[in-house]
């Protein structure tokens, strides 16, 4: 699996990437978002995240819209620079 969560604590949910975020994540992504869908604050870790495209960037906004904060952490500087031409700072809220 390329996609860890840790359960939520205090409101908040964490989901880390692991390798490329990709299309081939997406039914991954999803469920562990939908999993998650009762907490208030959702934490995506994208330390171990190696590149991402346009399909992420996607299911980023799914992820947005489904928490009332998302917080995004931890890129490299090259996948930093895609998320904020892409309109997404690391704490995002609704």
């Amino acid at each position: 699996m390329r996609v860890r969560t840790r359960p939520i604590n205090d409101n908040k949910a964490y989901v880390a990437v692991l390798g490329p975020f990709d299309f081939s994540l997406h039914q991954e992504f999803r469920a562990a978002i939908d999993s998650l869908a009762q907490a208030e604050i959702c934490q995506i870790d994208l330390r171990e995240t190696s590149s991402l495209d346009s399909s992420a960037l996607g299911m980023l906004s799914v992820a947005k819209r489904q928490f009332k904060r998302l917080e995004i952490t931890d890129p490299k500087p090259e996948i930093r620079d895609t998320l904020i031409m892409a309109g997404f700072s690391e704490s995002t809220g609704n």
